[in-house]
């Protein structure tokens, strides 16, 4: 790894993180302080009556409006943050390669004194550092606005969705930097991981009633994603861990071996 190509990467990338950390911190406060309005109101009897297709199509699964965590998940961590998440990664992933490919500046980097496998592995450090700081832009606002706002809430459990969140970003990220690895168009990355998350997604949402969806789930990323249950639980079960996990190290390190065996010329 160089420690030279990962601060130019990260200072490279700092507008962009800058926007998509505001733009979370933003969304996280916005949503806490409205949590108390909704749950306190009138409004609760109408959402009430919301289907419960409605809520699972938002929040990923059959969860209460009426908790933090379910809340939290309907309206935004179930499937909106992980859609922001997805195309900071995938933008990420992008630009540290194919853009470059098409662009003809990769081979300018190669000539630098540096390995491909040196470059790639850096790449994927950069990656694993930049949604990091966009999950602390989301879970510390959270928290501190359910502080201002004097919302129960458990301070391991956000940390423990911090936790399970990274690995979300960094699985859908890395299938975004094995498609960046092998491509020469900066666009057909992004189409590829598009197109896997929107099916996946659908895939989740008709698991319950249709049995060849529910053959699916297994590998199925939004099967291991239930962000109600870890705010207002804090359970995750083990195979979250190692399917999360799995998949976000086999497809950076897929991505690593991809680049460094491929004609950039």
């Amino acid at each position: 790894m160089s420690w030279h190509l990962l601060k130019a990467t990260l200072y490279q990338r700092r507008t962009a993180l800058l926007w998509y950390s505001i733009s979370l911190i933003s969304y996280s406060v916005m949503i806490v302080w409205y949590y108390p309005i909704i749950a306190k109101t009138d409004l609760k009897g109408m959402l009430d009556a919301f289907p419960p297709e409605m809520i699972k199509f938002f929040a990923g699964s059959d969860v209460s409006l009426f908790t933090f965590g379910g809340f939290l998940a309907t309206e935004y961590t179930g499937f909106i943050w992980v859609l922001i998440m997805a195309a900071a990664g995938i933008t990420f992933a992008t630009k540290s390669y194919s853009s470059e490919i098409s662009a003809g500046t990769m081979e300018l980097l190669l000539a630098q004194p540096i390995s491909r496998q040196a470059l790639a592995v850096t790449r994927s450090v950069a990656l694993t550092i930049y949604l990091g700081v966009l999950v602390l832009a989301t879970v510390v606002p959270i928290q501190i606005t359910a502080i201002a706002m004097d919302i129960k809430y458990s301070v391991s459990h956000v940390w423990l969705f911090a936790g399970v969140g990274l690995l979300m970003s960094l699985a859908i990220s890395g299938v975004g930097m094995l498609a960046a690895a092998a491509s020469r168009e900066s666009g057909k990355p992004a189409g590829i991981v598009g197109g896997l998350l929107g099916a996946m997604w659908v895939l989740n949402f008709l698991a319950g009633s249709a049995k060849w969806a529910e053959a699916l789930e297994p590998v199925n990323l939004f099967k291991y994603w239930d962000s109600a249950v870890i705010l207002d639980k804090g359970i995750v079960a083990a195979s979250t861990w190692w399917v999360l996990g799995g998949v976000a190290l086999a497809t950076l390190v897929g991505s690593v071996i991809v680049f460094s065996r491929r004609d950039v010329a």
